[in-house]
């Protein structure tokens, strides 16, 4: 079962939400609801937040909106530990 996702989008404040709060607040939900992977979207670098990530500029950097390339790390195992695949 696939979850899809948009992680600045994934915050119930009107704020661009970070890895670390997906981390904390959505990977668990999707958890709880028998999701067992998690397909992440806008994940590339993009210059304008309003494209939704369809623009991107660095195809091989993650999104810096959301936070740094190792709190990215950590989102990922976080989703690993709890045995979800993360696309």
């Amino acid at each position: 079962k696939i979850y899809e996702a948009h992680v600045g989008m994934g915050s119930c404040d009107p704020k661009v939400a970070t890895y670390a709060d997906f981390a904390r607040d959505v990977l668990p939900r999707i958890k709880r609801l028998g999701y067992n992977c998690v397909q992440l979207m806008a994940i590339a670098e993009h210059a304008h937040y309003g494209c939704f990530g369809y623009h991107v500029t660095s195809f091989f950097a993650p999104a810096s909106r959301q936070g740094t390339p190792e709190e990215l790390k950590l989102m990922v195992d976080t989703a690993h530990g709890l045995g979800i695949v993360v696309l």
